[in-house]
């Protein structure tokens, strides 16, 4: 992503990337996918990994902002 923002240039096209799952995310993923927990747990655990995939979310498009302000 940093090489991205660095390459790019006012007219340069759109890109899109994927912001790759953290490694808390993907934990709180697999308990949300266990049958194991009650659903109101299982919930939690998704809303919880939501979270931090919107956090991560908002702060590469702050990133971009800061980046490339004109």
């Amino acid at each position: 992503m940093a090489t991205l923002i660095r390459q790019w240039r006012p007219g340069s096209p759109s890109a899109v990337v994927e912001i790759p799952a953290s490694d808390r995310e993907k934990t709180l993923r697999r308990a949300a996918d266990n049958a194991t927990f009650v659903p109101t747990a299982r919930a939690a655990a998704t809303d919880m990994a939501n979270s931090i995939r919107n956090d991560r979310v908002d702060s590469t498009a702050h990133d971009i902002e800061i980046f490339c302000a004109p």
